[in-house]
């Protein structure tokens, strides 16, 4: 398994088919979100120079994938972190998370936020162990079990 930077168009398609899978998977409906907007636009969204777009491949396949966008000069978005079912539990999600975080550093980004549901408890439990705390909206969700998380890429 490794984890590459998207680039090419073959990157970005198979980011647009795991955001798909990520998507359904949650059994939600994403356009407040703006969603079927945001797959025509992953390069620029999530691209240089304030974000970057990752995928886990395995052999010839594209298995999981998250983005990080900026939301302004400080602060930078984790979005969209997803693994299929069969390759969870292979500490994949931490992989892109120590990605994510270093390469925010690197951006020169203060703080990154994002937000998940609760019903997705390994994904908070993930953000739980590296740092994150619970923090007020910072964006519009309706699901009644959405939870807002900030960490501080300043101190640890």
């Amino acid at each position: 398994m490794q984890i590459i930077v998207a680039r090419t168009n073959e990157h970005f398609a198979a980011a647009v088919m795991l955001f798909k899978e990520y998507a359904s998977g949650l059994g939600i409906d994403l356009q407040f979100q703006k969603f079927d907007d945001e797959l025509q636009i992953l390069p620029t969204m999530y691209g240089p120079p304030t974000g970057e777009l990752w995928l886990v491949q395995s052999d010839e396949q594209f298995v999981g994938c998250t983005a990080l966008r900026q939301l302004n000069k400080h602060t930078c978005e984790l979005k969209r972190m997803f693994i299929q079912p069969d390759f969870r539990r292979r500490h994949l999600g931490e992989q892109l998370m120590n990605t994510a975080l270093s390469t925010a550093r690197t951006l020169g980004y203060e703080s990154m936020k994002l937000d998940s549901l609760r019903r997705l408890e390994p994904a908070v439990q993930l953000y739980l162990r590296y740092g994150f705390t619970e923090i007020p909206p910072y964006n519009y969700n309706p699901e009644a079990d959405v939870v807002y998380f900030e960490k501080n890429l300043m101190s640890s």
